[in-house]
């Protein structure tokens, strides 16, 4: 049997309507099942007999496209809601005696002004800026300079807040407690002679311990999401995978 690419993978908390938290745009999701032995030889040089230690089940998954809710697969207690802060880069600005971020009205904080005709970053002061300095920004975005820095060319950066636009996840400092556990389904649909076949996973209960966020110039950002399977912790029972197959033959 012969699988080719990714189909998808998603998480399903706990409770009678959950939300789902789907993690598509995958780059690859890894599972290893690793069952340990106990080896008994007594006084001779080979291995006599064998027993079955403790079985651990890890799932390694490498997304593309990250979603804030999947923060809460890892920190307990986070929560999500509308809106988020956006980071803007370079505004192309003309100096004057005062200038006005085109975000000011949903203005947050500075980052930064660079001044192209001096080539350097200019230096914040809290009033009374001479040449290669600023004073400001306002909580309306209104940043004020040096009579003699006038006409320079200039690059804001600052950021600013959306209400609607995007989500922002809060994680706080919280007690110790008990892990969260999620159903996670991993399928692969595949075509064989028209025909579509899948192989996938389904685990009972999975507890993530690991949120990587690998953030690249000149390549798409990686985030990676590990975590390991339990004994069903949400319907208690026994169940800890399933395993389908279309093979034939």
């Amino acid at each position: 049997m012969r699988t080719y690419s990714m189909g998808i993978i998603w998480g399903i908390p706990a409770g009678a309507t959950p939300t789902v938290i789907p993690l598509a745009s995958l780059k690859g999701c890894k599972v290893a099942m690793k069952q340990a032995k106990a080896s008994f030889r007594g006084n001779n040089l080979d291995i006599i007999d064998v027993g079955n230690k403790g079985r651990d089940w890890t799932i390694d998954i490498q997304n593309a496209d990250f979603r804030a809710s999947a923060l809460t697969l890892v920190a307990t207690g986070g929560t999500t809601v509308a809106g988020h802060v956006l980071p803007v880069i370079g505004e192309p600005i003309t100096i004057a005696a005062t200038n006005t971020a085109a975000n000011g009205a949903t203005f947050i904080e500075d980052a930064g002004v660079y001044d192209f005709a001096l080539n350097k970053w200019m230096d914040r002061v809290a009033s009374g800026a001479v040449t290669g300095q600023y004073s400001g920004p306002t909580g309306a975005g209104v940043y004020s300079f040096a009579a003699a820095d006038i006409g320079h060319a200039a690059s804001l950066y600052y950021s600013s807040s959306s209400a609607t636009l995007g989500k922002t996840t809060t994680i706080n400092n919280a007690l110790q407690s008990q892990s969260v556990p999620f159903k996670v389904r991993v399928y692969t649909p595949y075509v064989v002679a028209g025909a579509v076949r899948m192989v996938g996973l389904d685990f009972a209960s999975v507890h993530f311990e690991e949120l990587d966020l690998d953030f690249k110039i000149e390549d798409f950002s990686a985030h990676n999401l590990k975590g390991f399977a339990s004994q069903d912790m949400i319907g208690s029972t026994q169940l800890t995978a399933k395993f389908y197959s279309s093979e034939t033959g």
